[in-house]
């Protein structure tokens, strides 16, 4: 058929929409929701487990590098922080998988942020970002 040929001939094909890569955050979220009803991501900071609940994802979706990210808030079901996570999606074959989830905000605090190039550079705890 003709799909095998555009396949072989490797044509750019579409990039991904907002709407999909949120939707693929989505249903990774859900997905984790399912199993234990938290979204559960290690802390390094406080070198424990957070138990999180879903507030809502955002509008914004970025790319840096080959992965697109977006983030979403989250409550955390023990402190009652509000958690800001990142999500990185890989696009491969033109099917979305999430492949990394980050604690970026805690309480509104950055941990890290991004330079010019889309570059994860780590924010020093307790330091203003001059932006």
């Amino acid at each position: 058929g003709a799909q095998g040929l555009k396949e072989r001939a490797g044509i750019e094909t579409q990039e991904s929409t907002p709407e999909e890569i949120r939707g693929q955050i989505d249903t990774y979220i859900k997905e984790k929701l399912k199993k234990t009803q938290t979204f559960d991501i290690y802390d390094p900071e406080i070198k424990k487990t957070r138990k999180l609940s879903l507030e809502k994802i955002h509008e914004k979706v970025g790319k840096t590098g080959n992965y697109y990210y977006s983030c979403a808030d989250f409550k955390d079901m023990n402190t009652g922080q509000t958690i800001d996570l990142d999500f990185d999606v890989e696009d491969k074959n033109e099917k979305l998988s999430v492949v990394d989830a980050r604690i970026h905000k805690v309480e509104g605090i950055e941990r890290y942020t991004y330079d010019e190039k889309g570059n994860r550079i780590s924010c020093k705890l307790g330091q203003e970002s001059k932006d």
